[in-house]
């Protein structure tokens, strides 16, 4: 793949982005203007103003207001942090190209439902990079508020807990936004999670069975001469005592050349 969409690789995309987002919250500021021109319209996108159908990649986190403009700028600056933490946790698990695609992805199907749906989910950008890292990185902790530590797959599971509650208000509304803005997140991470599903279910197993092998001889009743399998190794073994005394398991047990003791 790397051959053929490597020129599609944007190193530091997502830290471009959030740089850029920096720059317009510092024009916003100055000028309040300026924040019209990058909103999304579908009429206006059709009329020839075609870069509001990504513009809102480019929409602060926070957006400045009159008062505490200080305060304001202090959390765009830690969300422009955050953007970058999740720039190098992608591209460190899949490289510079997947994560580029998929911010393209994100981009343009969030694009398709903001051309239907304008003005309503403009932060699911960020979101659905949001959902990306945590499933990468589920015991991550941020600081809440910058003190309450808490870790992003409990922050994961309220926006999700918020999204279905969004789908049950405004059904008509939330529901085919979210089914087409959130395609590039369900395509990669609802595989993932049936593969982590069932790897850990089979380490489980694995696991498991380590252990009852690491029991040690004194606490085993049974013990097969031939393979030393023990009742705690394989809870299924059957095991029978031959004619010379010693014990067997039923696999073994015609090996010993003996009958059964009665």
């Amino acid at each position: 793949m790397d051959e053929r969409f490597g020129w599609l690789a944007f190193p530091g995309l997502i830290r471009a982005i959030a740089l850029l987002q920096l720059v317009f919250f510092v024009m916003i500021m100055l000028q309040p203007n300026a924040l019209s021109a990058i909103l999304p319209d579908p009429e206006k996108a059709m009329a020839g103003e075609w870069w509001r159908l990504i513009s809102f990649v480019f929409l602060p986190v926070v957006m400045p207001g009159p008062f505490l403009p200080i305060i304001a700028g202090l959390f765009q600056f830690l969300a422009m942090r955050i953007l970058f933490l999740f720039n190098d946790t992608l591209e460190e698990e899949w490289g510079v190209l997947k994560t580029s695609l998929y911010v393209y992805a994100v981009i343009i199907c969030q694009a398709v439902a903001l051309f239907f749906y304008p003005m309503l989910f403009l932060m699911d950008f960020y979101q659905i990079l949001f959902f990306a890292f945590a499933t990468l990185q589920p015991l991550y902790t941020f600081l809440l508020f910058l003190v309450l530590p808490v870790q992003v797959r409990w922050l994961a599971m309220l926006a999700g807990v918020m999204i279905i509650v969004t789908c049950f208000t405004h059904p008509a509304q939330a529901i085919p936004f979210y089914l087409i803005a959130y395609l590039p997140f369900y395509f990669w991470a609802v595989p993932m999670l049936i593969r982590g599903t069932k790897n850990r279910g089979q380490v489980a197993v694995r696991r498991a069975k380590y252990e009852r092998a690491k029991l040690p001889q004194e606490d085993t009743l049974h013990r097969c001469l031939i393979c030393h399998r023990t009742e705690a190794s394989d809870p299924d073994l059957q095991f029978r005592v031959a004619a010379n005394g010693e014990e067997y398991c039923l696999d073994h047990l015609d090996d010993a050349d003996k009958s059964p003791a009665p």
